[in-house]
């Protein structure tokens, strides 16, 4: 079997065409890390949803569990939210340290 290709690069049976981005290629171990390193930043707005609603749902138990009105529920869930964004801020002061310590006006 022939491969034929116009103005495409014929690489181990694969077509590349560069015109396209979405064509396969090995990535470096930086593009890796970066990659691992974005969905890393992303957590922030996962943390900030569901971890609330994870301590509410628990209040919510405990308040079910002993009849009382939806203190546990409020409060746990206002917990949730307030240790999230504590955490959130902590880490992104914590990387601009970083950032700002490793960038060529800290020489």
């Amino acid at each position: 079997m022939k491969n034929k290709a116009v103005n495409n690069t014929v690489v181990n049976d694969t077509i590349s065409d560069p015109a396209r981005s979405d064509t396969k290629r090995p990535k470096s171990r930086s593009e890796k890390r970066e990659f691992t390193r974005q969905i890393g930043r992303s957590t922030g707005g996962y943390e900030l949803a569901f971890s609330p609603m994870l301590l509410a749902l628990l209040g919510y138990g405990i308040d079910r569990l002993f009849g009382t009105v939806p203190v546990f529920t409020i409060s746990l869930g206002l917990l949730g939210f307030i240790g999230a964004v504590v955490k959130i801020y902590f880490t992104y002061r914590s990387d601009m340290e970083q950032h700002e310590a490793s960038g060529p006006w800290a020489r």
